[in-house]
């Protein structure tokens, strides 16, 4: 069985995204079965990233390179063949402080760094000079998605995206690739009013080159499984 893809998102911030994303980080890597989580920071403000890397070694990442925004910048940006850019090089294993039972945590992390809004913004440019649409944005983004992330399923047991307050290009392929989507939020009006616009985005069918959310194509799935079971049973 491939791993789970879970996006913690909202449109608003300080809600507590990044807060459920490490804990619910470390709750399972502490479980007994000790499955191995990746943790993939889609917010610049890099929280995610500093809480579980540190001050130091993020900067050493950051420095060296081995981050999502310099992966984004080779592949889209620079057009750098996969094999000239991997990915798995920017994810640090073992990455966590924290231990269970005397053993480390088997928590990665994939980092990122306050350039990454820049990138993001540059990739855009950059594909519009090329004469590349909205559409053509979000296909080249949904493409390197599914190329390079979706397929982490395969090596970790959880792949948990800490996705920016709004929603940027990258967050909103995640959203839509994930299989659980977890939308934290607190009692009050701006909150819920976010929860509200969060929901018509992804959930309304709407034309363009991203699929539907893996949630929304399995509840079709399944209604259409018990439509045609009722059939049956009227004939």
């Amino acid at each position: 069985m491939e791993g789970k893809l879970i996006a913690v998102a909202n449109m608003k911030g300080g809600v507590g995204k990044t807060t459920t994303v490490v804990s619910l980080a470390e709750a399972p890597a502490a479980d007994d079965s000790s499955p191995s989580v990746l943790v993939v920071d889609l917010d610049p403000q890099a929280s995610a990233s500093v809480c579980l890397a540190g001050d130091d070694l993020l900067a050493e990442m950051i420095t060296k390179g081995r981050t999502l925004e310099d992966f984004l910048d080779l592949r889209l940006l620079a057009r750098v063949p996969a094999k000239d850019a991997p990915l798995a090089p920017r994810i640090r294993e073992a990455v966590s402080r924290t231990t269970h039972r005397g053993n480390q945590l088997r928590l990665s992390l994939l980092p990122c760094g306050p350039e990454l809004r820049i990138v993001e913004r540059e990739i855009i440019y950059s594909l519009n000079e090329r004469k590349f649409n909205m559409r053509g944005i979000e296909g080249q983004t949904w493409r390197l998605f599914e190329q390079e992330f979706m397929p982490l399923g395969k090596t970790y047991d959880y792949v948990i995206f800490d996705c920016p307050p709004g929603i940027s290009p990258l967050s909103e392929v995640a959203i839509r690739a994930s299989d659980i989507v977890i939308v934290p939020t607190i009692p009050d009006f701006i909150s819920v009013y976010g929860l509200n616009g969060f929901l018509r985005v992804f959930w309304r069918a709407r034309k363009g080159a991203l699929p539907l959310p893996r949630l929304r194509q399995r509840r079709q799935a399944t209604h259409g499984q018990g439509r045609r079971a009722g059939s049956r049973g009227e004939d």
